[in-house]
């Protein structure tokens, strides 16, 4: 478990490393100092007796409500909070995460835009937590903050050239904000050779192999089968960060 990265409030703890397929990527960017998982919904749901999903993800609403609000009456008390700004900047993000998942773009850009100026507010006090500046810049993502989001990546990179999360997050950027494959894979290859934790290192290769199967697409007419392993081979970019031209 990653050390916390302040106050007494659950940091974001580093999602577990998983496959990268069309879910992974329909998912999108890991939050760095992310306190509860949008992903744990479908388990509540699937859970015997239970809530049905739509009941589940109510809930989890009605959760993440309170837990910002709470937050929210903290920095009211006192502007200086620096803790309860990064708690503000966390729970938005993870309601733009959820409105984002139900399909109500208004609101996911709203919550996504809101963190970012909460993360900007926390990192005036703790300008070297990377973790939070990672989330910053995938919040500023999710708002079609683009330029925004690069120089944060860019900038926890500069500080830390071994944070690993920050190297997965801003590839996917690249790959699907800026539309450049090739600089995606660039960086990802480059986080290789610092020899990352076997499992992270696992994850790398397999975006990478997403890059190199969406570029091996067959074209209309050609009947040669698809070389993207299985599960790759009609990857679904359009949940990830936005569907305007920015992306």
């Amino acid at each position: 478990m990653p050390p916390r990265t302040g106050g007494e409030r659950p940091a974001r703890k580093k999602n577990p490393v998983v496959v990268v397929t069309a879910i992974l990527i329909a998912l999108g960017l890991l939050g760095s100092t992310l306190a509860l998982a949008l992903t744990s919904v479908p388990k509540i749901a699937q859970q015997a007796p239970g809530p049905s999903t739509e009941e589940a993800m109510e809930n989890q609403r009605q959760q993440l409500e309170s837990l910002l609000a709470d937050e929210e009456a903290k920095v009211k008390a006192n502007p200086n909070d620096a803790d309860a700004w990064l708690g503000v900047g966390n729970w938005r993000m993870d309601l733009g995460s959820f409105y984002r998942s139900k399909g109500d773009a208004e609101k996911s850009n709203a919550y996504f835009s809101q963190a970012y100026v909460a993360y900007q507010k926390y990192l005036g006090f703790k300008p070297d937590n990377n973790d939070a500046r990672v989330d910053a810049a995938t919040s500023a993502f999710y708002s079609n903050q683009l330029d925004a989001a690069e120089k944060e990546y860019k900038t926890v990179l500069q500080k830390d050239p071994n944070h690993w999360n920050a190297y997965r997050n801003y590839g996917l950027f690249l790959f699907q904000a800026r539309q450049n494959p090739t600089a995606a894979k660039d960086l990802w290859q480059k986080a290789l050779a610092k020899n990352p934790p076997e499992d992270i290192a696992g994850e790398y290769h397999q975006l990478i192999q997403l890059v190199d199967a969406m570029s091996k697409q067959p074209q209309p007419g050609d009947n040669t089968p698809s070389n993207a392993p299985e599960g790759l081979q009609k990857p679904d970019l359009s949940g990830l960060g936005g569907q305007n031209q920015q992306k």
